[in-house]
């Protein structure tokens, strides 16, 4: 219901019973749950498959001014975290976070969450030859073997995906004919692959040819 600030309320609550003995009927209201709350969003949790990476962070934002009075706390401890006032907070570690923020006149509205990381997909270089056999210069690689030893060292790793150029930390040039990837057999090349897992956490490495 839309309310407005300083004005008093009244819930009215009817539970009827027509002549059946058998059935009853309560209505429960959760304690506290009339005072303000502060919305984080759904845990993020491993079993809820939205961890955060690590090597990332999650800021949490009361979305309220920055002239109210805050309080974070983590791990149920009844000591603020030294330092912190703002209203919004950078996590970085996994834990369970709270937050107090004095909106005036004696209101308190609370948020709560819980925080839980997850590693990269596990990507080491990766080195792999082939012969010359019928001297003609070339070598055809089948890539796809290169994915599937990937995600067997890593289970969790859901893409995998082949690029020729990196500038920076941009891939570019994809590389689409994974079967049979032709390259010239007087010289070692150097290709770029990322991988994905299934919590969106990314991580690079390099195939030398």
């Amino acid at each position: 219901s839309q309310l407005i600030a300083g004005k008093n309320y009244h819930i009215k609550l009817v539970v009827s019973d027509s002549r059946d003995p058998y059935s009853n009927s309560a209505v429960f209201i959760e304690s506290g749950s009339f005072f303000p709350k502060i919305d984080f969003g759904p845990d993020r949790l491993l079993a809820k498959n939205n961890p955060i990476c690590e090597g990332d962070f999650f800021m949490l934002n009361t979305n309220l001014p920055p002239t109210y009075s805050y309080k974070w706390y983590k791990e149920g401890s009844s000591i603020p975290i030294l330092g912190e006032t703002n209203s919004t907070y950078k996590v970085v570690n996994a834990g369970d976070y709270k937050v107090e923020a004095d909106v005036g006149s004696g209101c308190i509205t609370v948020g709560e969450i819980q925080v839980e990381f997850t590693p990269p997909p596990i990507l080491n270089p990766i080195t792999i030859g082939k012969c010359d056999l019928n001297g003609t210069g070339n070598a055809v690689f089948d890539l796809t073997k290169v994915e599937t030893d990937i995600k067997n060292v890593d289970t969790n790793t859901t893409k995998v995906s082949f690029y020729n150029t990196q500038i920076g930390t941009v891939l570019s040039n994809p590389i689409l004919n994974l079967n049979s990837f032709s390259k010239s057999a007087t010289s070692d090349q150097l290709i770029y692959v990322e991988t994905s897992t299934k919590y969106g956490c990314t991580n690079t490495s390099t195939v030398t040819l």
